[in-house]
């Protein structure tokens, strides 16, 4: 069994005002988030988070700039900056427009020992980028609804008159469990563009291995850091007994993604593959990290949303 420290948090946003948006809003409210987690929190702003040592009690740091000599030294080699705990899971805007009155949700999951004082920086940054506008026409919102998930799909309310319930900003032990039966073939749709690096190169389509590779990865990385099961045996998972799984019916397309980089003061490619595949061969001791992959997502640039997939099956 899978098991990891998260929560799960659901905001209801209601325009103020009509106005422009990206289709995928991903970016959009990474960035904005960070800008105001950065103000609010970093006290010596002209200094790199890397060379800071409050960097572990910055809400900014450790959300947006995990240094891996600090959080993770064993992936110092591999990696300087740690991929951030937390994801976005962005409002689409289909038409490219924000009406007035429309409601839109946004979903932000959390991994890891975190406080009850960063998490609430995190969710007041969102409010106060509902009083100054996001998108190129700077939309003001109001939070309508704010709750969190329990791992039993059970909605608890994070607000009481408008006011956010700080008591209830505890991370929440989620576990995913083997299935005894797996009624085949499994469906996995890719709800979100998917982005996987492979020999130096993102891939403009997706294939058995890749995606294997690319749960196991994901998984394995979320288990070492924020693993609440200290005796996690991953040796059940072996590359002998993934062998037969296969894609028996699959349909893909390459969604072109860019945004804005006001760090690299340029757009960047953020392109992925989106579609649906069939699985069968799938042994019953993957079946967990699938699931799990599902709801971290996989792949590159997650914490924009990207990496999404779902998985359909009898019971599910």
């Amino acid at each position: 069994m899978i098991e990891l420290q998260t929560l799960e948090l659901v905001f209801q946003l209601e325009a103020q005002a009509s106005g422009n948006m990206p289709y995928n809003s991903g970016s959009v409210f990474r960035g904005v988030i960070g800008n105001e987690l950065h103000r609010k929190s970093c006290i010596f702003p002209n200094n790199s988070c890397e060379n800071c040592q409050y960097i572990k009690e910055c809400s900014y740091g450790s959300l947006f700039q995990p240094v891996s000599d600090v959080f993770a030294p064993k992936y110092m080699k591999t990696m300087k900056y740690l991929t951030p705990p937390f994801l976005i899971e962005p409002p689409l805007f289909l038409h490219g427009r924000w009406k007035k009155g429309e409601e839109k949700q946004i979903t932000i999951k959390l991994f890891g020992q975190l406080t009850k004082k960063q998490i609430f920086d995190i969710i007041d940054s969102l409010f106060t980028m509902g009083k100054l506008g996001v998108g190129p026409d700077r939309i003001t919102f109001n939070v309508v609804q704010a709750y969190k998930i329990l791992s039993d799909s059970i909605h608890d309310s994070l607000l009481d008159q408008g006011q956010i319930i700080i008591t209830k900003l505890i991370m929440e032990n989620r576990s995913w469990a083997t299935h005894e039966e797996v009624s085949e073939p499994l469906l996995i749709t890719l709800d979100s563009p998917l982005r996987i690096q492979s020999k130096g190169k993102i891939q403009r389509t997706l294939n058995e291995p890749l995606f294997i590779q690319s749960v196991i990865r994901r998984v394995r990385f979320l288990i070492d850091l924020y693993s609440v099961n200290d005796n996690f045996n991953e040796d059940i998972i072996s590359r002998d007994n993934l062998n037969e799984l296969q894609f028996v019916k699959q349909d893909f397309k390459w969604e072109n993604f860019r945004r804005y980089s006001s760090r690299q003061e340029e757009e960047v490619d953020l392109g992925g593959v989106v579609g649906m595949f069939q699985i069968t061969g799938i042994p019953t001791s993957f079946i967990p990290w699938v699931c799990c992959g599902s709801y971290a997502h996989i792949g590159k640039q997650t914490v924009f949303g990207l990496g999404k997939y779902s998985v359909w099956s009898s019971l599910n």
